[in-house]
């Protein structure tokens, strides 16, 4: 039985010529060569969904706070975080 990429290269005379059977699958490979680079790159970068509102008191020792609640995409997993709550030292 012939594979579906011999009968699309045999299908026409410019077919044969162009191998196009082979040329589709060779690209069919590089797109989910693709997708998989972008599934890793999504993964592994963050990204703000709705931007926090940052306030920051002037004088030592005070703790950034967000007066706006927000939410963040980090390695695929969003997190949401409520208003007035305390954020990790810049």
């Amino acid at each position: 039985m012939r594979s579906l990429i011999d009968m699309l290269n045999r299908a026409m005379p410019a077919n044969k010529k162009a191998l196009l059977g082979t040329k589709l699958a060779d690209l069919s490979v590089q797109l989910n060569l693709l997708r998989a680079d972008l599934a890793r790159v999504y993964l592994q970068n963050q990204f703000i969904l709705t931007a926090p509102t940052l306030v920051i008191k002037a004088g030592g020792g005070t703790v950034p706070k967000s007066s706006t609640a927000f939410s963040v995409l980090t390695a695929g997993v969003v997190q949401s975080k409520s208003a007035n709550t305390d954020m990790s030292v810049l």
